[in-house]
């Protein structure tokens, strides 16, 4: 899941672009192996504690299956963004030998008009034990995202119950306008329990994963880490994510993504 969220901050010459780490999806439903779709826990109702990582429901974290749709708005407390709409579609599912990789598109439209919608596309790997590698990517355009190594990942239904923190380091080159930045970025995610949220889409209980993200650039800190809180309800995916931008962008606000629907597949 934009916010599917992780958003990142990335100083490329004197414009602020928002990089997805994924946490920013919307809610995913799975289809069971006779084709109908399964129950989604969430709104109005309380979702169950666990699911099974390997059963055809989904992961812990996400609902799988061709088809589910999710629209976000996100709120980016900054004028030259504003608010933003976000469509996104699983739109393949294949299995690995370690799990199942999902590809989801996503549509993002500027409300403002001040921005160009575009469209982009991430995948993400469900894992047998229940972790999740989750994509970092650029979230806009005029940016290259390179991943030279390292990778986002999200403790296993026994990590996240015990608070075990996932801990990990990417390495990657951001190249816009011929400018090119050399960008480190320490990651630490972290269950934190359930909790009941409301958004447009409707209220659930949702795992409550925290994230935090240290970002260097070309050596040098770029401050403060990235603090983001994600919901995630069981048989639907993200619901919320709220990112502190304030560390950041000086004046702005926080950045806030909440589902307003969801579509089984």
């Amino acid at each position: 899941m934009h916010a599917r969220h992780w958003a990142l901050v990335s100083v490329v010459g004197a414009s602020l672009t928002l990089v997805l780490t994924g946490c920013s999806s919307s809610p995913k439903t799975a289809t069971t192996s006779a084709g109908n779709s399964a129950s989604s826990s969430g709104a109005t109702g309380t979702a169950p504690s666990s699911m099974s990582p390997t059963s055809e429901s989904g992961s812990f974290y996400d609902p799988i299956a061709v088809g589910n749709t999710w629209t976000y708005s996100t709120d980016y407390g900054l004028a030259s963004l504003g608010v933003v709409t976000d469509t996104e579609r699983m739109t393949a599912v294949t299995a690995t030998a370690d799990g199942t990789q999902a590809t989801i598109s996503r549509s993002f439209h500027y409300k403002n008009g001040k921005q160009a919608d575009f469209v982009s596309t991430a995948t993400y790997l469900f894992h047998k034990d229940g972790s999740v590698t989750v994509p970092y990517q650029n979230i806009g355009t005029g940016i290259q995202i390179h991943v030279k190594s390292g990778s986002i990942q999200w403790p296993t239904p026994a990590e996240f119950a015990a608070g075990t923190p996932k801990t990990g380091q990417i390495v990657a080159v951001a190249t816009s306008n011929g400018t090119t930045i050399n960008e480190t970025i320490n990651f630490v995610t972290k269950g934190a329990g359930t909790s009941s949220v409301t958004v447009p889409a409707g209220t659930y209980t949702a795992h409550v994963l925290n994230q935090s993200v240290s970002v260097s650039v070309n050596g040098s800190s770029t401050g403060q880490p990235i603090d983001t809180v994600s919901y995630m309800a069981p048989g639907t995916g993200m619901v919320k994510s709220i990112m502190k931008s304030s560390k950041l962008a000086p004046g702005s606000s926080d950045v806030t993504t909440v589902l307003t629907s969801f579509t089984h597949g």
